[in-house]
């Protein structure tokens, strides 16, 4: 004391020892560059490869999810219904991809999963959610608990977005975009789907729009590129 650091540093759950070694590398040098005269900062990326916030108060001491960032793709989803159920059918699917992905992410012991969702009539869509590892299912679940509401508030017909917070991530896109197999298949939808919370945290939203989908598979940037999205938060 006064000289003590606390940090959390998180890797996408798909990712391997040398890609989580070279992002977290590269956010150590981007939250000191970005954020010289900042006690409390918190890196993210888009695509989410690592996530790191350093502070000197212990924010360990606390599950909460906070600097929260959403980073959503405007772009309307080419479904193949008519424009009377689209927006209904659409937030079924989201609701069920979501409220499944989590539970499943909860009572993994690695506190992460990823999934697909097939079914009839629509679109196959793709997720990731994770938790960091130190949370108990129940704090883990506790976390994504707000998730779906914020996915309908920020990004309702969008065709892909993330939400990134420093306890819990979410990713879904309407292509595959993260390493190997889905650990999760869900072929039914939800039998309901829930009025939206309007007690939600806070959040930051980036207005994020692509031309084109990304690459199949989110790489880290290399140690000397720059972030290409990220929040950092200063005091």
């Amino acid at each position: 004391v006064p000289n003590v650091i606390f940090a959390l540093a998180l890797c996408r759950g798909d990712s391997n020892a040398s890609a989580c070694e070279g992002c977290l590398v590269t956010a150590f040098q981007d939250g000191q560059d970005n954020c010289p005269d900042s006690k409390d900062t918190t890196v993210y990326y888009n695509g989410n490869p690592c996530m790191l916030r350093f502070s000197n108060k212990n924010f360990l001491a606390t599950t909460d999810n906070d600097k929260i960032l959403v980073i959503a793709t405007f772009a309307s989803m080419e479904m193949p219904l008519n424009t009377s159920i689209r927006h209904d059918s659409f937030r079924f699917l989201l609701f069920t991809l979501l409220n499944n992905t989590a539970q499943s992410a909860a009572n993994s012991s690695r506190r992460f999963t990823t999934s697909r969702l097939d079914v009839s009539s629509l679109p196959t869509v793709y997720c990731l959610m994770q938790c960091t590892p130190d949370l108990t299912a129940d704090d883990c679940a506790a976390c994504f608990h707000p998730y779906s509401s914020l996915t309908f508030k920020h990004m309702d017909d969008g065709k892909g977005g993330q939400i990134l917070g420093t306890r819990c991530s979410m990713r879904y896109e309407i292509y595959p975009f993260f390493q190997g197999k889905p650990m999760l298949r869900i072929i039914n939808l939800a039998s309901a789907v829930p009025a939206i919370n309007n007690t939600l945290p806070p959040v930051t939203v980036y207005p994020h729009r692509q031309s084109q989908p990304q690459s199949p598979v989110a790489a880290p940037p290399p140690p000397e590129a720059q972030a290409s999205t990220q929040e950092l938060h200063g005091m």
